[in-house]
């Protein structure tokens, strides 16, 4: 089984912490959009897909991700909260 990558880890864990932004394929699947994680990753991203999802489900949030909306309100709460 693939691990997660150090980079696609470093970008959840700032998502979570600080509420930063991903990239679009980590958009994707924090959207719960998996044609659109798997069009967007690359060979490594696409291989660690299985430890990028148990990774959502065992270190996010529920309110964090599932859907476009979950991620859009989680983003807007951390810009409510750095201004």
């Amino acid at each position: 089984m693939t691990p997660l990558p150090a980079h696609i880890r470093e970008s959840l864990v700032a998502y979570r912490d600080q509420r930063r932004p991903t990239g679009s394929c980590l958009r994707a699947a924090l959207s719960n959009d998996l044609i659109g994680t798997f069009n967007r990753a690359d060979p490594e991203t696409a291989a660690a897909m299985p430890a990028i999802c148990r990774w959502l489900f065992n270190e996010l949030p529920g309110n964090a991700w599932g859907s476009p909306a979950a991620v859009d309100a989680w983003l807007a709460e951390g810009r409510k909260a750095a201004s």
